[in-house]
């Protein structure tokens, strides 16, 4: 009789929860906003992130969720990142959506400030895997590991005798050595490492460089140095790989500056970060699942073909 009664009461409790819940779904505004959430990225407004800015306007219109870019400027540390965040705090950010951020100077504030607002990264993890904030990102240590395997099926397997230049942003460590892994056996000697600038995507990569058969450039900003620095510099004759998301790097490609792109899947960046963004405001929860987001292998054969032709929209949406 006792657990009769018991059964009783819960039955009661839960039917006056389904009760409150359906009052609350139908009082509930549909077209209110679920939040507002920032986005904070290097050099924003740059084509480079057009397939990204497209996916984060189809995930806004879907989620119901509220989405400013913020304008930051080509260049980004630690401390400008914090006073974006902040800045964006301040003017009603419910959520913010940051990238990427591969130190640990940036991880650890990051982290911090996940413990007061949902946090998402996008462009890599975090470096520490004790780290509660939520990333979508490409694996870039495949995706180093993807362009070696490029390189290495033009040339038959063999690079012996081959010489080879580096160039990459200062962030992208896990590329290298993911490029550099697939490349240790393979005979090809490493003439030189090029971190880029912020002036070298303007004027090319130092002319002083040595001469290479090979260039591998691993981010936008390396392809269209490497780009610059063909026209008139000891480059000139080198066979050029990249990992790039731009418009211009594609055009690059199709011109037979670059021989293949590895592209990472950003338009998908863009909408599974605002769905994890989403996921985290409505339900209150600490650090969901992280996303890896897929790439393409481009070559200039294969440029238009159909499979290609949802990337290449996205890339030129505004």
């Amino acid at each position: 009789m006792k657990n009769h009664k018991i059964f009783i009461l819960l039955e009661l409790v839960l039917g006056g929860m389904a009760v409150v819940l359906a009052l609350l779904m139908l009082t509930a505004d549909p077209d209110a906003s679920v939040g507002k959430v920032a986005v904070i990225l290097p050099d924003s407004d740059s084509s480079r992130w057009a397939s990204l800015r497209y996916g984060l306007k189809m995930a806004a219109a879907d989620y119901n969720v509220e989405v400013v870019v913020t304008d930051t400027g080509e260049t980004m540390t630690a401390a400008k990142q914090k006073k974006f965040i902040d800045q964006e705090v301040a003017n009603g950010a419910d959520a913010v959506i940051v990238g990427p951020a591969v130190g640990e100077e940036e991880t650890a504030m990051l982290a911090k400030i996940e413990q007061e607002l949902p946090v998402v990264m996008i462009g890599s993890a975090p470096t520490s895997n004790k780290s509660s904030v939520t990333s979508v990102a490409p694996d870039n240590l495949v995706m180093g590991q993807a362009l070696a395997e490029e390189l290495l099926q033009d040339y038959a397997g063999d690079l012996e005798g081959k010489t080879l230049g580096i160039i990459c942003e200062e962030t992208d460590d896990s590329k290298e050595e993911g490029f550099e892994t697939a490349l240790a056996d393979k005979g090809v000697v490493i003439k030189w490492r090029c971190k880029i600038s912020d002036e070298m995507k303007k004027d090319g990569v130092p002319e002083a460089l040595a001469p290479v058969d090979l260039v591998a450039a691993l981010d936008d900003k390396s392809v269209a140095a490497y780009a610059e620095s063909h026209k008139n510099s000891n480059l000139k004759n080198a066979v050029a790989y990249g990992i790039a998301h731009s418009t211009e790097a594609v055009y690059y490609l199709d011109t037979g500056l670059v021989k293949a792109l590895i592209v990472p899947d950003i338009f998908s960046m863009g909408y599974l970060s605002v769905g994890k963004a989403t996921q985290l405001l409505q339900f209150h929860l600490g650090k969901i699942d992280s996303k890896t987001v897929a790439y393409q292998v481009l070559r200039g054969e294969n440029l238009f073909t159909e499979d290609n032709q949802k990337l290449l929209f996205t890339m030129n949406q505004n």
